[in-house]
C-alpha cells in the first residue's frame, strides 16, 4: 500500500509539472525560449531590417570614393596621360585639316599661326563654349592623380563627344563637370590686321573686314570702309542683338567667331544646328 501511495504521488507531481509548461514554447537547457520555426523567419527579417540602414550607408560611400578614378579610366582607357595638352592639340588641329606633330613642329600655337590660326585660352563654362562654337581642348583634374587634357569634338544637348589619343567617347556634361577645371583652348581665324577688339574710331584692314562682312550678313547698303564710324557701329550693334551677343558695338572674339561661322566654309563647329 505504501508503495502504491508513493507512485501515485510521483505521478501527480508529474502531471502538475506538465500542465505548467506551454506546449508551444519548448525550453532550452539555458531556460531561453526557442522561437517557433514559423515565427523565426519574420524575426530574422526584422533583425536584418534593423541593420540595413547602416549597411546601405557604408556601401554608398564606396562609389563616391572611387567615382573620379573610374571616370578618369573611362575617359582615357589605355591612352597616354596628356599632361601638357600637346597630344590633344593633334586632334584639334586635325579638325582644321592640319597634320601636327609635337615632336617635329614645336609649339602648337606657333605652328597654327603659320596657317592663319590663333590660340585663345581662358576659363569658361559649357554655355560659353557653345557660343564660341569651336572645338577645344579641355583641362581635367583627377585630384592626386594629376591633370590631363582632352579634345572636345562636339556638344550634343547635355552630352559631349571627346577624344583622348585614338579613343573617342561620349559623356554627360554633369559627369564631366566633376573633373573639368574650366580651362580651355580654341583655335580661331582673326581678320587681317587684327590687333584686338575692333572699336569705334579705329581704322585699318580689320575695320574694312568688319564692314565687308556686315554688308553681306545684315545691311547691303552699308559702305565698306577702313574707318570705324557711327554707321558701322549701328550695324554692328544690330547684328550682335540679332545673334544674342552682348550688344556693345565692339567686335570682340565672340562677334568675330560668329561672323566667321556664317561666312566661311570648312570651319569645324562644336555644335551642329
Amino acid at each position: 500500500m505504501l508503495l502504491l501511495l508513493v507512485l501515485g504521488f510521483v505521478y501527480w507531481l508529474g502531471q502538475q509539472s506538465a500542465e505548467n509548461k506551454s506546449p508551444n514554447e519548448p525550453q532550452s537547457k539555458l531556460g531561453i525560449i526557442v522561437k517557433d520555426p514559423q515565427t523565426q523567419g519574420s524575426a530574422a527579417e526584422q533583425s536584418i531590417a534593423d541593420l540595413q540602414p547602416k549597411q546601405t550607408t557604408r556601401l554608398a560611400l564606396k562609389p563616391q570614393l572611387t567615382s573620379n578614378v573610374s571616370l578618369t579610366e573611362r575617359m582615357l582607357g589605355n591612352e597616354r596621360w596628356d599632361s601638357n595638352g600637346h597630344w590633344s592639340m593633334i586632334a584639334l588641329l586635325s579638325l582644321w585639316q592640319l597634320d601636327y606633330s609635337p615632336l617635329n613642329d614645336g609649339q602648337a600655337c606657333d605652328y597654327a599661326a603659320n596657317y592663319g590660326l590663333r590660340c585663345h585660352q581662358a576659363k569658361a563654362n559649357w554655355q560659353q563654349l557653345r557660343e564660341f562654337n569651336r572645338p577645344a581642348i579641355l583641362k581635367f583634374s583627377a585630384g592626386l592623380q594629376g591633370e590631363f587634357w582632352g579634345t572636345l569634338i562636339k556638344l550634343k544637348g547635355s552630352n559631349a563627344e571627346l577624344k583622348f589619343g585614338d579613343r573617342s567617347i561620349t559623356l554627360g556634361l554633369d559627369e564631366l563637370s566633376t573633373l573639368w577645371t574650366g580651362d580651355y583652348q580654341i583655335l580661331w581665324q582673326a581678320p587681317q590686321g587684327y590687333q584686338g577688339d575692333i572699336l569705334l574710331g579705329q581704322k585699318g584692314e580689320a575695320v574694312k573686314w568688319l564692314s565687308e562682312k556686315l554688308k553681306i550678313l545684315l545691311n547691303p547698303s552699308l559702305e565698306i570702309s577702313e574707318h570705324f564710324e557711327q554707321n558701322l557701329l549701328v550695324s554692328l550693334s544690330q547684328y550682335q542683338k540679332q545673334r544674342n551677343i552682348q550688344s556693345d558695338g565692339i567686335a570682340g572674339i565672340q562677334t568675330i567667331l560668329t561672323i566667321n561661322g556664317e561666312t566661311l566654309d570648312g570651319i569645324p563647329l562644336l555644335v551642329d544646328y
